[in-house]
């Protein structure tokens, strides 16, 4: 095979390698609108673990709550998945939650730095494991934060 029949038939493989991913791409995205504030008023909750209490799924929904506000002036509230959730709001799942359970999400299943970010109709999930758990206190870890200092 020559060299240039040879690139027209790779690039026609690219081609239809990308239309097919465009397919599936398209396919997984949903047709639903998630309005999360609107008018300066929450139309989302955080939702978080109660059990097993994890300081890294706070802390991710505490940033999550603090750049809605800094962006919308709303502020989102956090609830424990075990609380009753208002209806006709859209849940924000942070980590191993009744909810992200019910979608289907296995937390055991994910493998170090693995992430999910998963869209249902009402719900987003955003669940993933890191390679170290957070050793900090909440409080620790929400005044360093505010004061600027350490890493995260």
């Amino acid at each position: 095979m020559n060299i240039a029949r040879k690139d027209r038939l790779n690039r026609l493989i690219g081609i239809a390698v990308l239309a097919v991913a465009a397919t599936r791409l398209a396919w997984a995205v949903p047709n639903e609108e998630y309005t999360l504030v609107k008018d300066g008023k929450p139309t989302s909750v955080i939702v978080v673990p109660r059990m097993p209490p994890s300081h890294t799924a706070m802390w991710a929904a505490k940033e999550l709550q603090d750049h809605f506000k800094k962006i919308t002036g709303a502020e989102v509230p956090i609830r424990f998945d075990d609380e009753k959730l208002e209806d006709g709001l859209i849940k924000i799942s942070v980590g191993d939650t009744a909810l992200s359970r019910a979608a289907g999400l296995d937390m055991g299943k994910l493998t170090e730095q693995e992430y999910v970010l998963q869209f249902e109709p009402g719900l987003i999930v955003l669940m993933g494991r890191d390679v170290h758990p957070n050793p900090w206190p909440l409080e620790v870890q929400d005044v360093t934060y505010r004061s600027g200092k350490g890493c995260f």
